[in-house]
């Protein structure tokens, strides 16, 4: 069953989705971070490098937007699959709950995330997405963890472990993560810019 519902089409489509997202981000990244660590001489190169910075972070800018429409027309779809079930969904109304789905973007939840991605960060903007669809709102530090605890993302294979005394997860070829360095890592990306 665990195989069927990661292997499923609609499945396959939004991980394939979020890797094409993230691959487009990290060569702008790349260059808004060079661009930002060179020291400048004069007028002319400060000038030249402030605008090599303003149109990287545009470019970043209307990636994002360009997502969080793709992610908002997702969520307004007829049918949307929720845990591997389909459920109707009509006007943003799911039919089964007969209550109004509102789901944030991540960006909305999430204000200051990092130009240096990596897996923890790609796992959390994951969870904020999950829980936000569900729930029409941004989550808590709190119950982004549990989410992770309780493995409903499933494609990550996380595991819950005890790391020097401490609740940590754990993946194949990734450094844990604590608790406390959750919390952290949450503090900084959910801190208003």
């Amino acid at each position: 069953m665990e195989w069927d519902q990661q292997h499923e089409t609609a499945v396959v489509q939004a991980r394939q989705h979020w890797v094409n997202y993230y691959l487009q981000r990290e060569p702008i990244n790349r260059q808004l971070a060079k661009w930002e660590s060179i020291s400048t001489n004069s007028a002319t190169e400060l000038a030249r490098q402030e605008t090599q910075i303003a149109d990287l972070r545009q470019q970043l800018r209307e990636l994002d937007q360009q997502k969080s429409q793709q992610c908002n027309k997702l969520g307004q779809s007829e049918k949307k699959v929720v845990d591997g079930h389909q459920v109707n969904m009509q006007n943003g109304e799911d039919k089964t709950k007969g209550h109004k789905s509102n789901p944030k973007s991540y960006l909305d939840c999430l204000p200051s995330l990092p130009t240096k991605q990596n897996f923890w960060l790609l796992v959390i903007i994951s969870a904020v997405n999950k829980f936000s669809n569900e729930n029409g709102r941004c989550p808590s530090d709190t119950e982004v963890w549990n989410l992770l605890c309780n493995n409903t993302l499933s494609e990550y294979k996380i595991t819950v472990s005890n790391d020097r005394g401490e609740i940590s997860l754990a993946t194949p070829g990734e450094k844990s993560l604590g608790r406390r360095s959750f919390k952290a890592r949450w503090r900084r990306y959910t801190a208003t810019k």
